[in-house]
């Protein structure tokens, strides 16, 4: 009896595909790669998706680099102006379908770029400030900047200015290793990675240690300096 219940239970929650939230603007990156969605909630899983396009059915393959990936969505290879028009799908899976999606319009929008990217490298002592400039413009809306680091999130604190460059008050070994600023707008994200050599400034946490040595030979006595230069792991 119990397992009928569960059974009626997990057969309630089956329904045809649907769509949701079907965006009314649908932006592309102008001459890059882009995706066309079609969001669907179904259970048992989507099976496939029929599209439109201008109120006629959609040929993805009569598309050069149009392909149609296995979620239903469409795979643009480079976004021109082809690809303009209004979209709607139908998903299906094993129960049917309930019906199309509201039109969608497609919109070519310029990816962001970048007018300063950060430099390829960067030392600086543990305990000093570092400023690492990064800038990016579009048109006609200005991409939002973020920097994340590449790995193991760094603890200490840092600032993105105004400008979009990245500023450390009191550099930390927490902050050495890969950084990429990131530029986003509506249509995609671009990044530019640097990097950050944290170099220590006492005898716990040294990335730069002077050593002088003297060497004792038979034939020479005279004194040495020998240069060790470390970075934190």
């Amino acid at each position: 009896m119990e397992a009928a219940l569960v059974l009626s239970a997990a057969l309630l929650h089956h329904h045809p595909a649907r769509v949701i939230n079907m965006p009314p603007v649908i932006y592309v990156p102008r001459k890059l790669p882009g995706i066309i969605r079609c969001p669907v909630d179904a259970n048992p899983p989507v099976t496939s998706v029929k599209w439109e396009k201008d109120g006629y059915p959609l040929r993805v393959e009569k598309y050069p680099g149009w392909s149609l990936l296995p979620d239903g969505s469409i795979r643009v290879a480079e976004a021109t102006e082809d690809s303009l028009g209004t979209y709607t799908c139908v998903p299906y899976n094993a129960l049917g379908t309930m019906g199309m999606s509201p039109p969608a319009t497609l919109v070519l929008k310029d990816p962001p770029y970048f007018n300063v990217r950060p430099g390829g490298e960067y030392r600086q002592e543990a305990g000093r400030e570092l400023v690492i400039p990064c800038a990016a413009s579009g048109d006609p809306d200005i991409p939002s900047i973020t920097w994340r680091k590449v790995g193991k999130p760094s603890r200490s604190k840092h600032n993105i200015l105004p400008s979009g460059s990245l500023q450390f008050l009191s550099l930390s070994k927490e902050d050495h290793g890969e950084w990429e600023c990131v530029a986003t707008n509506v249509v995609t994200s671009i990044t530019a990675s640097t990097r950050i050599l944290v170099i220590g400034t006492n005898h716990l946490h040294s990335a730069l240690t002077l050593l002088s040595l003297r060497a004792l030979s038979p034939t020479l006595n005279s004194g040495r300096l020998i240069c060790v230069s470390m970075v934190f792991d």
